[in-house]
Formats: structure tokens, sequence, C-alpha cells
């Protein structure tokens, strides 16, 4: 969850901060008691620059070097920087001098949390308890401790004590999803959380709270279903609308969610999350198959370098629902000219291959089919739908022997069920029967991916031929024609037509 730092400021800490912005502006060093300067290093602290607040306390303890407050900031940023041991010395001469002030225990518990001083830590956040400390502080350095130690199950005692008030914030909100992600405590937690909403139904805090531990669960659908809470509390929340956005990614549903989409793009004005909200039009109106409004979002993704090679090879695809290979091969060469955008997937060259072997293939070119189907199998060799997609082609072109021979290859260098499974699709092809029954039979008994592959791909051959068939029929389950999905990318190679060759595109193509 976001934890805006203007929660942690109150008027006069704001105002304090701000003077001190102007005086740096002004190249003034300004007048502060040791408390200002405490404050100034503590909001530095919260905007996490802790250069420059080891800068200020530098210059406040040249001022006030015996201010237990400054020495307390010296260990709360050297504890910060790694430098436990030095914290240790600070907090150690402090507690001599300070016995009683509990936020020296608090900070020497954490100190002492991380030398891995187990024991002592456990009675410094004890301390700090019995000196006046709040509980919620103290329950959260307990929990620190034993999940350091390892003892996930104690810090479970102590994390759903220091959750569940009216005093609850963001900050301890995502304290405790982190410790459950920690200590691998996740559906506890969940539950514990749902028991607050029972209590507490209106309360975004708990909402989120879910949403974020169902997210880490992998429980995709149940993290989806505490935004649209949070929407339904508070609509204009920007921070629900986008982790919604995202989470839609990883839930395979067939609901339209162009709706959501379009009236997210209204709301977003940052560039970089405003063409991620185009591209997710752009494939939902893809997939409506309204292809003229698709085109005009992959066009605007054109201008960014991150989402221009795959616009491009969408463009080119679309170009092949409007049977214009000319175009399509335009756009897919277009791509490759792209350099792939960071962290991209190592396999998307291999697709504008293979995607060009389908333009190849509408013309008619078997050759260059034939090419670029074999460049596509060569540079993604794990993916085992550009094989498929060769065998396919060839057969449909007659070159089933020049597969046959390109896949006894393969097969040679690195044996594998789907290999077989192309080498009895190119055996019976090629009229070699007995052996195609053979490598049939070993590809559905051995793996179940090749037998739904089979199933997805291959079908047409169970009905050919009553004993393919029932080698299929001996597999379990039993072959069901009604449930089977391909489970490739959505027309990611453009769409199959009657006839071949060029048309008319009803879109400008630029």
């Amino acid at each position: 969850m976001v934890d805006s730092i203007d929660n942690y400021l109150d008027e006069e800490a704001s105002r304090l901060f701000k003077r001190y912005q102007d005086d740096c502006r002004n190249g003034a060093s300004g007048f502060y008691d040791a408390d200002e300067y405490a404050s100034v290093v503590s909001t530095l602290m919260l905007y996490e620059d802790f250069p420059q607040a080891m800068q200020v306390l530098g210059q406040a303890r040249e001022r006030f070097p015996s201010s237990v407050e400054l020495k307390l900031k010296q260990a709360e940023l050297d504890l910060e920087a790694g430098f436990s041991r030095q914290a240790l010395s600070i907090i150690e001469d402090l507690e001599r001098v300070e016995p009683y002030l509990f936020e020296v225990h608090l900070v020497k518990g954490h100190v002492l949390k991380e030398l891995s001083r187990i024991d002592q830590a456990r009675e410094a956040f004890l301390a700090a308890r019995a000196n006046g400390a709040e509980d919620i502080d103290v329950e959260m350095g307990l929990a620190a401790v034993e999940l350091k130690s390892g003892n996930s199950r104690e810090a479970w005692e102590h994390m759903r004590k220091f959750i569940g008030f009216e005093s609850d914030t963001v900050e301890t909100g995502n304290r405790f999803i982190d410790m459950a992600v920690e200590g691998d405590l996740l559906p506890q937690a969940m539950e514990f959380v749902r028991k607050l909403l029972k209590e507490n139904p209106y309360r975004v805090l708990y909402w989120k709270m879910l949403s974020e531990l169902a997210e880490e669960a992998h429980c995709y659908e149940q993290a989806l279903e505490a935004e649209d809470f949070v929407l339904a509390i508070i609509p204009e929340d920007k921070e629900a609308w986008l982790r919604k956005f995202r989470l839609l990614e990883f839930i395979d549903t067939d609901e339209n969610q162009l709706e959501f989409y379009l009236e997210l793009e209204k709301r977003t004005e940052d560039a970089g999350e405003r063409v991620a909200v185009w591209l997710r039009i752009a494939q939902e109106y893809e997939l409506a198959e309204n292809f003229p409004n698709a085109w005009k979002y992959y066009q605007r993704l054109l201008s960014f370098p991150d989402t221009r090679q795959y616009a491009l090879f969408r463009c080119g695809v679309l170009c092949h629902f409007f049977h214009d290979t000319a175009a399509a091969l335009r756009y897919f060469r277009m791509a490759l000219a792209e350099p792939e955008a960071p962290e991209s997937d190592p396999g998307n060259t291999a697709r504008i291959y293979r995607a060009m072997a389908r333009s190849f293939y509408y013309r008619g070119e078997a050759d260059l089919n034939w090419e670029y189907n074999k460049k596509a199998c060569e540079t993604s060799p794990d993916d085992r739908f550009h094989l498929y997609a060769l065998v396919e082609d060839a057969c449909d072109f007659g070159l089933q022997g020049q597969a046959l021979a390109y896949v006894e290859g393969l097969q040679a260098a690195s044996p594998s069920p789907f290999l077989d499974l192309c080498r009895a699709v190119l055996e019976y092809e090629s009229g070699n029967r007995e052996d195609s029954y053979a490598y049939f039979a070993k590809a559905l008994s051995l793996d179940a991916e090749s037998c739904r592959d089979a199933d997805v791909r291959f079908a047409g051959y169970y009905q050919a031929d009553p004993r393919i068939g029932e080698l299929r029929d001996a597999v379990s389950p039993p072959f069901d024609e009604e449930n089977i999905e391909d489970e490739e990318p959505y027309g990611f190679y453009g769409p199959d037509w009657d006839g071949q060759g060029d048309g008319v595109v009803s879109v400008p193509l630029s």
C-alpha cells in the first residue's frame, strides 16, 4: 500500500521542514534548536534522503553535542546505514544516561536484532514496554525478532497483537503484510484480516491489506475482489484503480474489461501508466475483433520505445485480418529492425519470424514459409508450437519429407515427446503408417502435454484413421473435442481465411 509521508508530518513538522528547504535554497544556515534539528532529520529519513539527514545531523551535533534526542537520531541513522555495532555503542551510552527513556530501548531492540543477539533484543523490547512504549511498537519489534530467529509461530502471536485497532495505519498494515510474507504466514494473515473485515466491513485499510496478502499468495481473484470492495467504498481511490489494472493481468477471465480500461485511461495522467493502459485497451479491442480501434491504439504505442516492437508486430497481425500480407510483412520487418525492449521476452524475435512464415503461407510461397518457420524454431527451440507450425505448413505444401529429415535431426540431438508427436504426423503424411502409429503411441502415452497438444493440433488424425483414434482413446482421460482449447496466445500469428493473396485494408496504414 502507498504510504504517504504526509501521514507522518503534523502541521508544525511540515512548516519546519519547509523553512529548512527555504533556507537551503537561499544558502542560509538558519538557526534551529535541538528538537527542531531532530524533526528535520526525521523528515529527511522519511524521504529516505539519508546522506542529507546525516549532513544535517552532523551540523546539529556540533551545536548541541549533549542532546540525547540527536544522539538517538545518530543511532537510528547508523542502524539504517548498516553500522549496527556503532549504533549499539551510542545506544549503550544513552542507556547509562537515560535508562528510563523507552525510545532508547526500542532502538536498542532493533539494533540487537540486526546483530542476531536474539535474547537481548527480546529483553530490550520488553524494557521499552516497561518504560512506557506503546504496545504496537513493542509487539512489532518482538515479531521482527522472532522472524529473524526463524520462529514463525511465535512471530505470529506478536503480529496479531499490533493490528486490528482504530489507530491502525498504512505503516502498520504494510509491516503486517511484509512479516506475513517473510514468515510464510499468508493463510493465517488472510484469515485474520477477513475476521477484521467482518467487524469493520467499510474499513478500506483492511480491504487493501487483504488484497495485497491475497496477491502475495497468488490468489488473484480474491485480491481483485478486495480491490472492487475498495472502489465500492471510495470510487476515486487511484491506488485501487491501478492495482485492479495490474491484477487483471494475472486473471484468466472471459469477461471483457474494456469499459474499465477506458475509464482508467481518463483517470491516468502519468505517461508510463497511460502507455500500459493503452496497451491493454488495444488488446481488448483486438480480442473483441474491433480492429480499427485496436489499430488506433497500437499506432499510439509506436511512439514509445518499450512498446514499439510489440505494436509493430500487432499491426502486422491486424494487417493479416485485412488480408494484406504485403503490409503485414512490412510491419514484421520493421519490428525485427527494432531493438528489443529491456527485460523483454527473448522469444519475441521467434514470434515475428513465425508471423512472417504465416504471411508467406498465405501468399503460397513455400520456400520462404519454410525458411521463416525454421528461423522461429531455431531462435526459440524450447517453444514447441513453432515446430508444430512448421510441421503443419510443410504438410500443406507437400514438404513433409524435408520436414521429416529436419525433425529426425532434432531427435538425434535431444529426444522429447513433442518431437515424437511431430515425427508421428510426418511419418503418416509420408505414407509410413506403421512407423507413424508407433510414434503416435509413444507420444500419447509418455507425456500428458504431448497428448493435449495432439488433441489441439492434430485431432483430425483421430477421425481420419481409426487406429490412431484407438491409440488416443487408450489414454486417460478420453478425448473430448468440446473441451479442447488452444493454449497459444490469441490471434498471435494472424487468422486463417479462405483464399490467399492481398486484400483491401479498411484502416489507414502508415
